[in-house]
């Protein structure tokens, strides 16, 4: 087995930059974890890379000669192309080692055989097809993914569901705090109404569309036991997760009894100040109550003080509630609030939880966060 390729330095440093997303650091050289499997056939490579529950292949446009595969660890790449203002990166590898070449500087290194990496998955015949902007997943990314990080009751995994007016929901919980987000420009292929996908995979791709100067539709290949996630060359396939997502509509209050709108940055402003105040002590919560004219935040905290802050109010109506939440929580939920000058609240009881939303557009994001009971 004898091949060479020849990469521009600029595509061997996007494939670094995906690869390193999911690849082992602390893995050894020779590790199929920390490996990128470069395969070579007809004149076409393929750059593969697993962590064994991922399993990704870049199509690309690497000049080629000669037909096998090997694998090259990734450091070896990233040493050859430091300080390296080279136009191109020059692979010739058999199975005994490789040499990589990038202007002057000049690597001889070990490798990793190809028929040590795994089979690397394919997606059965029968898939349903799902079709998103990378707008979308933008959107979803920043809104709803943060509530999906994998601690305390979260399952590590955002959740996309068609609903019946035609909107898509993308969902994820902690636990704690639920997020939605909605857009109505997404294409289902008929026979599918819902699919979750872990975090992992996508935050691969989310790096992927960021690097990437080309713009291609998101594509997700959805079967019973296995996900391909796509960005034009690079397609991502994994396993769905194991447990089913929580019925998240049942947690939505079914009713209304303070009603208020603030200015998103100010209330995000008190908050912060309020939870640094408190420090560990956040899990107690800050009272949170009106006066009709503005939302006020307390917090009495022992042996440390107590604060006391004001947010003009630009809606109100209903009665008037005292509840606690945890700061930090809230300000959670009011990130996802972005770009949105005012944000509508409902409270309920200390029992349901508060509903956050812009107020100039209810749908398109909601946030539920549970009150700190007292």
């Amino acid at each position: 087995m004898g091949i060479k390729m020849v990469f521009k330095v600029e595509d061997i440093q996007k494939i670094l930059d995906i690869g390193k997303k999911i690849l082992s650091k602390r893995a050894g050289a020779f590790d199929i974890t920390s490996a990128l499997l470069f395969s070579v056939k007809d004149g076409v490579v393929e750059v593969k890379a697993t962590d064994l529950k991922n399993f990704i292949t870049i199509k690309t446009n690497a000049e080629a000669e000669g037909d096998g595969e090997v694998g090259i660890s990734i450091s070896h790449l990233r040493t050859v192309l430091k300080d390296n203002d080279a136009d191109e990166v020059v692979i010739e590898a058999t199975s005994s080692g490789a040499v990589l070449t990038a202007g002057k500087v000049k690597l001889r290194v070990s490798v990793v055989d190809g028929s040590a990496f795994p089979r690397f998955p394919e997606m059965p015949a029968e898939t349903h097809l799902v079709k998103m902007k990378p707008s979308f997943l933008e959107e979803v990314m920043t809104r709803v993914r943060p509530f999906a990080d994998k601690k305390g009751g979260s399952l590590g995994v955002v959740h996309f569901e068609l609903e019946d007016e035609g909107s898509t929901a993308a969902v994820a919980t902690d636990g704690f705090k639920l997020a939605v987000y909605r857009d109505e420009d997404i294409q289902w292929e008929e026979g599918l109404k819902m699919f979750t996908v872990r975090v992992e995979p996508l935050e691969v791709l989310h790096s992927t569309i960021k690097d990437w100067e080309e713009i291609y539709d998101v594509e997700v290949q959805v079967a019973d036991s296995r996900q391909a996630l796509s960005y034009g060359p690079v397609t991502i396939i994994t396993d769905p997760p194991t447990a089913s997502f929580p019925n998240w509509r049942r947690v939505f209050p079914k009713e209304a009894v303070m009603i208020v709108s603030v200015y998103t940055d100010e209330l995000m402003k008190v908050l912060r100040r309020a939870a640094e105040f408190m420090g560990a002590d956040v899990v107690m919560g800050v009272d949170i109550t009106t006066d009709g004219s503005s939302l006020i935040i307390k917090a009495d905290v022992p042996d440390v003080g107590y604060y006391e802050d004001f947010v003009p109010l630009t809606h109100f109506e209903g009665e008037i509630l005292s509840l606690a939440f945890n700061p930090k929580f809230l300000t959670d939920a009011l990130s996802s609030m972005k770009g949105f000058d005012e944000t509508q609240m409902i409270f309920v009881s200390q029992h349901v939880p508060a509903l956050l939303s812009p107020k100039d557009d209810q749908e398109r994001v909601q946030v539920l966060i549970m009150p700190v009971k007292r």
